[in-house]
């Protein structure tokens, strides 16, 4: 028995379906474009998609931004320490600054600069 794909009737069905399932694989806040220049700047491909996810994460948010390390774990799978090595270093660097605000308090972070 064939499957319900091969019921389309016409290469205009046919176009329709392969569109769907093209936007369905390949929807655009899937995917972190990570800037080269970045990377060659760190030399670590994995920090430049730290700062990426986190400037992309701060899009269409208020100047300093909440989310916490197991957040940003879920998303990125870089364990904790990692992440913690990069804030403090991207802290230092420039390009992040994080505090503490709010009680309990909550981990913020404000995105300073994106490029080096």
């Amino acid at each position: 028995m064939k499957s319900d794909f091969y019921h389309i009737q016409n290469k205009e069905e046919i176009q329709i379906e392969q569109q769907y399932l093209i936007n369905r694989v390949f929807k655009i806040e899937d995917f972190l474009l990570i800037s080269k220049p970045l990377t060659k700047h760190f030399q670590d491909l994995k920090k430049a998609y730290f700062l990426t996810f986190l400037f992309q994460y701060s899009l269409n948010k208020k100047e300093w931004f909440s989310i916490t390390y197991n957040e940003i774990q879920k998303e990125t799978f870089l364990p904790l320490g990692r992440q913690q090595k990069y804030v403090k270093e991207l802290v230092k660097e420039g390009f992040i600054s994080r505090k503490m605000m709010g009680l309990p308090a909550k981990q913020y972070f404000k995105i300073l600069k994106w490029t080096h």
